[in-house]
């Protein structure tokens, strides 16, 4: 694993718990995780934890390419 990396996966596995819960469909879709946070308001989910090196990617780059991460690991459909 890469610097980061057990990062990236432990926040993935905590945003897809509500789906594999039955909660919702959607990781973005429930309302406390940090995952809702980055599909919402990206400017704001600067305040959250990140995987990527400061100032690699735009805080919109970044909530995307996370969003894509998510929902590859949890084999997820992605829906608009």
């Amino acid at each position: 694993m890469g610097q980061g990396d057990a990062q990236l996966v432990c926040s993935a596995y905590i945003d897809l718990n509500p789906v594999r819960a039955g909660i919702v469909q959607k990781p973005e879709d429930y309302r406390w995780s940090g995952m809702g946070l980055r599909v919402r308001a990206p400017k704001r989910a600067g305040q959250l934890l990140s995987p990527f090196p400061l100032n690699a990617v735009s805080e919109r780059q970044m909530s995307s390419l996370y969003r894509l991460f998510v929902y590859e690991a949890g084999c997820i459909k992605k829906r608009n």
